[in-house]
């Protein structure tokens, strides 16, 4: 049994149950931990983020069949799955994502790019998406975090994506995880001084 942080209330079995008031820095070495031991049987109720796998791939399918549907584009499983395999067998992306009594709930795919100026890797943070049941609970910004911790692992400069003018609720959780907007649709998150 590998040792982790216990933070909450103590349960009768000598475990914690972890709550909605969990101190920043305990979350981020949560997080971490789920990033580096992705196998560990952690508490069901909890959203557990982690790097996806092929095993993933029909349910991860289907969240980004929504994702897809809400930017109006037609329904197409089918197609979204060999989509997110060849990203995946060709390591074009990162794809994490975020689950939550053993089914999928959400996920971002990160895309690598490299800053000239900079002269370093960056990353395209360029989907998001949290199921609507599951809103509100901290998968957003859990799978930020993921992305942030990602991009610091691999050296990066910085991560960007994109997002609509008019979707504030998005905007909002970029700003609260430490993104900065840089123009209407832009957000950036430095890793590294420039």
């Amino acid at each position: 049994m590998l040792p982790i942080l216990v933070v909450g209330e103590n349960t009768n079995n000598g475990g914690a149950v972890l709550g909605n008031n969990i101190p920043a820095w305990a979350k981020n070495i949560i997080i971490h931990l789920k990033i580096l031991l992705p196998h560990y049987k952690y508490p069901t109720f909890m959203i557990i983020v982690r790097r996806a796998t092929k095993e993933d791939i029909d349910a991860l399918a289907v969240l980004f069949d929504l994702y897809r549907v809400y930017y109006h584009q037609p329904s197409d499983i089918a197609a979204g799955t060999k989509f997110l395999l060849q990203r995946m067998e060709k390591e074009e992306s990162v794809i994490f994502v975020a689950e939550q009594d053993k089914k999928l709930v959400g996920f971002t795919q990160l895309y690598p790019i490299f800053s000239s100026v900079g002269l370093q890797r960056a990353w395209l943070l360029n989907d998001l998406y949290v199921h609507a049941s599951v809103r509100k609970q901290g998968a957003a910004a859990q799978l930020l975090e993921a992305a942030r911790v990602h991009g610091t692992a691999t050296g990066s400069r910085w991560l960007l994506l994109q997002t609509q003018m008019d979707n504030f609720t998005a905007q909002s959780v970029y700003e609260k995880n430490g993104w900065k907007k840089m123009t209407d649709y832009f957000y950036e998150l430095p890793l590294t001084e420039k």
